[in-house]
């Protein structure tokens, strides 16, 4: 019992435990690379959907500028401020300069400042925001990129104002030479909150980290501290490849690039990779005290049933010793097939060397016989091949009686194909022969019959002796060998004398032995109602009928269903 319970648990550990560990483990490298792959779609799609809310704002904020620099009042007002003389006309330029941009911020909805600067150096600044404060405003060297490129928008390469807490949008416009406006520049500052919600980060959701990195390619707004992520960030401006694995500031991510081609800008999305295994990673922790507690419970259940397994292990064998005892009884003469079939294709050379060519036939016969009995495995052969082992069992039992009897053979069409239990016709034929045919002082010449036709039958369906066959529902095999030799006598049944194996039986005793093998063969392989039943009529005939389960490859009968 100790040594059957350490088998169950070394097979638990061996079929169960280690491969459940293995596929945990392949299962985690699976689903973390499919996770990987669902990351990149889903930043694919988020980082395409942020780069386009990013245009959105800066090309908004270009129109607004175009529009604000090429405004004629405005251009009016510009001029008149710039030419005013003494405290009241400035003051009257002022107050009508606040009042259009005032407009202009209103018709925008937008908060954010307009700044001026003209050809005498002086600086006009207006804003409807007070939180955004003078100091924040560009410099006028900061002008100098704008300024080379007369006429057009120009967009500064930074998204914080100077204190950091508000994220604008500037934007410059420098006149063309020839341009009659008194302004060396007119730059546009605007809020932008969708900004500021991108900076605050993904929040307790886990998301992706957004980093914008400005054409010089440092961090122009970023979820992620600025200090974290350095200088080892910016270097994927430069790098074209849309999803890699980076590590910066001592973690790794999944980084998804997309260069935003309007405004020379990057956008970065950085998905935290250990945050997205960690909950596989956790999952995965959880199997190993599962299966602990399995191999617990596994082994104490193992000691229960070791009883019930061993009684279960002894019907088994006792099943398999009376189903092997029943096909060596059938085929009580196998010895060694391989040394037979050698042996007797000796004796065929040699026959045939002589020109004997009677002994030659008889032993190429008896080769097909020992040939087909142990041809390949199992218990099943097509009818076709038992078919010919009968053709050939009786040109050797020609050989031996003469041409007392004639063999035909009917097999209906498709039957051929269907399967039977090997060795189940010679038994009868043999009987048929010696009986029917050998007794002494019959003179005239008999035949026997083999026919085979399909049957519909609502029997039920019969266990297949072997895994690659399948029994084809509602029909049945009906074999019948009939011979019209001397019958059986009144009141004999063969089926009634069984021979036990060992015991000291005569010849008359082992021709029933065939009968009575065949019909426990078919009982043990097929059971009720599948049988044999003998007719016959003394000195007129005698019949022997199989019922068998119609028996075709699994394959076949797949093939004929879909036909169907």
């Amino acid at each position: 019992m100790t040594l059957l319970s350490r088998r169950f648990a070394r097979a638990f550990l061996l079929l169960v435990a280690i491969p459940s560990l293995v596929v945990a483990v392949i299962l985690s490298r699976f689903y973390l690379t499919a996770l990987h792959k669902t990351v990149e779609l889903q930043s694919q799609a988020t980082v395409e959907q942020v780069a386009q809310n990013v245009r959105n704002e800066t090309e908004s904020a270009a129109l607004l500028a175009a529009a604000l620099f090429h405004d004629d009042e405005l251009r009016r007002l510009v001029d008149g401020y710039s030419h005013a003389i003494g405290p009241g006309q400035r003051f009257l330029s002022t107050r009508g300069l606040d009042d259009r941009l005032v407009s202009f911020f209103t018709y925008s909805s937008r908060i954010g400042e307009v700044v001026l600067y003209f050809h005498d150096a002086g600086v006009y600044r207006f804003a409807n925001d007070p939180t955004l404060r003078a100091a924040d405003t560009p410099a006028r060297g900061e002008l100098a990129e704008a300024a080379a490129d007369p006429g057009k928008v120009f967009l500064f390469d930074s998204l914080d104002a100077k204190d950091g807490t508000q994220h604008l949008i500037s934007i410059a416009v420098c006149p063309t030479p020839g341009d009659p406006i008194a302004v060396d520049a007119i730059v546009l500052r605007l809020r932008v909150p969708a900004f500021d919600a991108l900076a605050a980060g993904p929040g307790g959701d886990g998301g992706p980290d957004i980093v914008v990195l400005g054409r010089a390619g440092r961090p122009i707004l970023s979820s992620l501290p600025v200090d974290a992520i350095g200088h080892a960030i910016a270097r994927l401006a430069s790098d074209h490849s849309a999803f890699r694995s980076v590590h910066v500031a001592g973690r790794s991510w999944l980084a998804t690039v997309q260069p935003l081609a309007s405004t020379g800008w990057t956008l970065l999305l950085l998905a935290d990779e250990a945050m997205l295994s960690r909950r596989v990673t956790r999952y995965a922790w959880y199997l190993y005290p599962a299966i602990a507690l399995l191999a617990i419970l596994f082994i104490a259940y193992a000691t229960r049933m070791v009883d019930e397994t061993d009684h279960l292990q002894a019907e088994r064998v006792r099943a398999e010793r009376e189903r092997s005892s029943a096909e060596l009884e059938a085929l009580r003469y196998q010895i060694n097939p391989h040394f037979i079939a050698n042996t007797l294709n000796s004796i065929r050379l040699m026959a045939s060397a002589a020109r004997a060519d009677a002994i030659a036939t008889m032993t190429r016969d008896l080769m097909r016989m020992v040939s087909d009995s142990y041809a390949g495995g199992g218990v099943l052969t097509e009818l076709s091949r038992e078919l010919a082992s009968i053709r050939a069992y009786a040109g050797i039992m020609k050989v031996r009686f003469g041409e007392r009897f004639a063999l035909e053979i009917d097999a209906e069409p498709g039957t051929e194909s269907l399967l039977v239990l090997r060795m189940i016709l010679q038994p009868i034929v043999e009987n048929s022969i010696l009986h029917g045919f050998s007794r002494a002082g019959r003179a005239s010449r008999g035949t026997i019959r083999v026919t085979a036709r399909r049957a519909a039958r609502a029997l039920p369906a019969a266990p297949c002796p072997e895994p690659w066959a399948a029994s084809i529902v509602g029909q049945v095999l009906i074999l019948e060998v009939r011979d019209d030799g001397c019958g059986i006598p009144p009141g004999v049944d063969l089926l009634a004398h069984r021979a036990r194996p060992g015991s000291g039986v005569g010849p008359e005793s082992l021709h029933r032995i065939g009968l009575s093998n065949v019909e426990r063969r078919i009982a043990l392989n097929f059971g009720a109602p599948y049988t044999l039943e003998i007719e016959s009529a003394p000195d007129a005939f005698t019949l022997v009928r199989f019922t068998l389960p119609a028996l075709t490859r699994r394959e076949t009968a797949t093939r004929e269903a879909g036909d169907a």
